[in-house]
């Protein structure tokens, strides 16, 4: 796979050569000029998680192809929505591979795909390259067209064990500034870094599997609480409690646990959780504590990271999801807008 960023380009002859530094000059031209200034952090958009080896259809086309299933995707950590319309995605040399546009709420993330990359390629003319992650490793870079400069807004850099077939890199949390190795579909067991944690690709919990015939014992046909979703889904899907844990990177009594009632995830897990339901499994949110809730969880925010990004008291969040508070105006209209936000 070619995912994490490195399109060798070979000058056979002359005329290629020509023709390569032309497109350089177009790809630098639909960057807003690539003599991008250090690395500065800018608020709101970064990386999130990087998967440069794909071995498997990861876009969703029904067709198995190593440019177009490689992905990444961008978050914003900001207070506000953002438009995404001055930054653009490169890799280690900064040529362009991916224009963003549109908005993103905040907590939010978009995925970019290769197959997205090569779309958007194919309409500027350039050569369609892809994402071009290399797998042996390279650095991607979150570019940001200010005027006429342009500014590193984010980057990662990652090697040859993060780049393996099916091994993707992303921060550890929704707030953290850590990266960790997601390697379930493809174990690393060696010694370098970063380490195996057997946690899977976020996008591997949204994969389709056929569904078990054989029911066993107690199966829940109809699924109130959300251990019983959990259960069922697991049994349908033909999984054992150790396989669904190694997916959601937990041990395998923590399944027990939420299936039998005696916890429920963290809400850290929330978004794995709810991507590998397929679903939400609460019902119709109709007070503003219940929507701010339901958005929360599927992001995995915590009422403190939430607070935090609206810029107001975590116990004020607290007291709005548990209907004890009738918030003031100002407050209102901000979680109001929050809510009414896209997901990405």
């Amino acid at each position: 796979m070619v995912r994490w960023w490195g399109g060798v380009v070979w000058a056979l002859v002359g005329a290629i050569a020509a023709a390569v530094a032309i497109e350089t000059l177009l790809i630098g031209d639909a960057a807003g000029g690539l003599e991008a200034k250090s690395a500065q952090a800018a608020p709101g958009l970064r990386l999130n998680e990087i998967l440069a080896g794909p071995a498997r259809d990861w876009d969703g086309d029904g067709v198995y192809d190593s440019k177009s299933d490689e992905w990444i995707e961008v978050q914003n950590t900001g207070a506000a929505a953002m438009t995404m319309d001055e930054y653009r995605i490169a890799d280690a040399d900064r040529t362009v591979r991916f224009a963003l546009t549109g908005t993103l709420g905040p907590g939010e993330v978009k995925l970019v795909t290769g197959s997205a990359a090569v779309a958007w390629q194919r309409s500027q003319g350039l050569t369609t390259a892809g994402l071009s992650l290399n797998n042996a490793g390279d650095t991607v870079f979150l570019l940001q067209i200010a005027g006429s400069d342009t500014i590193a807004a984010d980057t990662h850099s990652y090697g040859s064990i993060e780049g393996a077939s099916d091994r993707s890199v992303g921060r550890a949390g929704t707030q953290s500034e850590d990266w960790i190795l997601f390697d379930s579909l493809n174990r690393y067991t060696g010694g370098g870094t970063p380490p195996g944690t057997g946690c899977a690709p976020f996008l591997r919990l949204q994969v389709k599997v056929p569904r078990t015939q054989r029911k066993p014992v107690g199966y829940t046909h109809y699924p109130v609480t959300l251990g019983q979703h959990i259960r069922r889904t697991r049994i349908d899907h033909g999984l054992s409690r150790t396989e669904l844990a190694s997916r959601l990177c937990v041990h395998p009594e923590t399944i027990r646990y939420w299936e039998t009632g005696r916890t429920k995830p963290t809400v850290r897990l929330y978004p794995w959780v709810i991507a590998f339901l397929g679903q939400e499994v609460e019902g119709t949110p109709f007070t503003i504590g219940a929507m701010v809730r339901r958005k929360r969880r599927r992001l995995g925010l915590s009422q403190r990271a939430l607070a935090g990004i609206l810029g107001i008291a975590s116990s004020t969040v607290w007291r709005v999801e548990s209907r004890r508070y009738g918030p003031e105006r100002r407050t209102l209209k901000r979680l109001r807008a929050w809510v009414a936000t896209s997901d990405g």
